[in-house]
């Protein structure tokens, strides 16, 4: 019988007041930012930011790994929160 891989989820990160604030204000003005893994399957170590904005997405041209990750999403929406505010 096949061994079962363990499923390996997202880190968890706990938000500042500030990251929170970014994140409501980009949400509420129609900016989307998500994690898409680098590689296929089910414990991807390694991450992109993809971007929605003004009707286009764009890809981040680094790579994120699971220390990082979380921390680069919300300066991504402080660059945004502070590019259009």
């Amino acid at each position: 019988m096949a061994k079962r891989k363990e499923t390996i989820w997202m880190p968890e990160y706990m938000t500042s007041k500030n990251e929170n604030e970014w994140y409501a204000w980009g949400v509420n003005n129609n900016i989307r930012i998500s994690p898409k893994p680098a590689t296929q399957g089910p414990n991807p170590k390694e991450w992109y930011l993809e971007v929605f904005n003004n009707g286009r997405w764009y890809k981040s041209p680094n790579v994120y790994g699971p220390k990082e990750i979380w921390y680069e999403f919300y300066l991504m929406y402080k660059f945004y929160y502070d590019k259009y505010r």
